[in-house]
């Protein structure tokens, strides 16, 4: 990646778009690897606290900690297909300027994107657009309004 320069400003731009969507990845990935070791740990206290033979009052309590467990897992996940995904973006062609570009771009954040919920938060913030360029912001025919 070139240094940008006031010599040809659009590539100035978007050398410092690269340059900001490369440290938000790495600042995700730091984030990620700062929590794994307290949660492993944590895991490995709640294995200990579970096969100690622990009162059935305890039951709910280690429950809710696998729980919250299992949430970090899911959030982990996300934030390294986000990580993937900005790194992919630094790396990849330069981010569309023309609307006619837009779309696909589009289909390829789609293809990125595992759950509905992804692809739901992906029609919020990027909507289709009709051939006149304007958001449609109702479902098709058969498809999910969100209001």
């Amino acid at each position: 990646m070139t240094i940008p320069t006031e010599t040809n400003p659009p590539a100035a731009e978007a050398a410092l778009l690269a340059l900001a969507v490369a440290a938000a990845a790495a600042l995700i990935e730091l984030a990620i690897q700062d929590s794994l070791a307290p949660i492993e740990a944590l895991g490995r206290a709640i294995a200990r606290i579970a096969a100690s033979a622990p009162s059935p009052a305890l039951a709910p309590e280690l429950a809710a900690c696998v729980e919250s467990l299992q949430f970090h897992d899911r959030m982990t996940q996300q934030l390294i297909q986000a990580r993937d995904l900005l790194a992919g973006a630094a790396d990849g062609p330069a981010p569309p300027t023309e609307p006619r570009d837009w779309p696909a771009l589009r289909e390829r954040l789609r293809a990125h994107f595992t759950t509905d919920s992804h692809h739901m938060l992906l029609n919020l913030l990027m909507p289709a657009r009709d051939r006149h360029g304007h958001a449609r912001l109702h479902a098709d025919e058969g498809g999910v309004e969100l209001f």
